[in-house]
């Protein structure tokens, strides 16, 4: 009698472990809080959901953006650097590719973890990354590498000719392609960031490609031009860098 009363206890305890777990694996009421919460008092930039369209819901034109994207991709794996809260990660890993996403903001990750968690979506990881000569030099080659709204950063960070270095290592460790944009002047005039960038003369276009170019790729094409959803005379060309 004792042995039966202990082998159901035995028995209720398991399940209650095994539900408990089951709830901090799945995406649960206090994930939706914290992710709500992020989103609302921290960062909006990328939107909730990956596959809705809605306007406003984020600061880039992440949606059509990953549509001319997409169909670019090759090989079976995307680094995706700066990747934010994930939504290029999440929609590459959705589309079957195994992902890594890099950035090194720890609530921002928090935020792309639970996006994960939320999403179902396994085959991404995201991990706490800066970016510098030797942390780049120390990534092996990525089919493809997503480096968007990015270089203009490390160029206020480290200066130009220190960025020009970080992006050739970047095109090192790119087998087919690389999705590249950079702001165009005229959209920063008085800012800082562009301090230290030589003069884009009168085609900033041709300037970037030539600039992809000399840091190694053999050919960039722009798939299309994208404004700013707050900010719609602010435009970037996205560009896809062949090796």
């Amino acid at each position: 009698m004792q042995i039966k009363l202990k082998m159901k206890m035995y028995i209720f305890v398991r399940k209650l472990v095994l539900n408990y777990l089951k709830y901090l694996n799945s995406f649960n009421l206090f994930d939706r809080i914290r992710l709500s919460l992020i989103h609302q008092f921290y960062s909006k930039y990328h939107p909730l959901d990956i596959y809705t369209k809605t306007k406003g819901s984020s600061k880039r034109n992440v949606i059509d953006r990953y549509e001319s994207i997409r169909g670019n991709l090759m090989g079976k794996n995307c680094l995706d650097i700066g990747c934010q809260s994930g939504y290029f990660s999440l929609r590459m890993a959705s589309d079957g590719y195994l992902v890594t996403g890099l950035d090194s903001d720890e609530v921002i990750l928090d935020k792309a973890n639970l996006m994960k968690k939320k999403h179902a979506i396994k085959n991404v990881s995201f991990a706490n990354f800066k970016v510098n000569l030797e942390s780049v030099s120390s990534l092996p080659v990525f089919d493809n590498i997503i480096y968007l709204s990015i270089h203009h950063h490390m160029i206020k960070i480290y200066g130009f000719e220190a960025a020009s270095e970080i992006l050739k290592v970047l095109c090192q460790r790119t087998k087919y392609h690389m999705f590249f944009d950079f702001p165009y002047p005229d959209a920063y005039k008085d800012n800082e960031l562009f301090s230290d960038i030589p003069d884009m003369g009168d085609n900033p276009d041709e300037w970037i490609k030539n600039y992809l170019v000399t840091s190694g790729f053999k050919k960039v094409v722009s798939l299309n031009i994208f404004s700013h959803n707050l900010r719609p005379e602010e435009k970037r060309n996205l560009f896809m860098a062949i090796k």
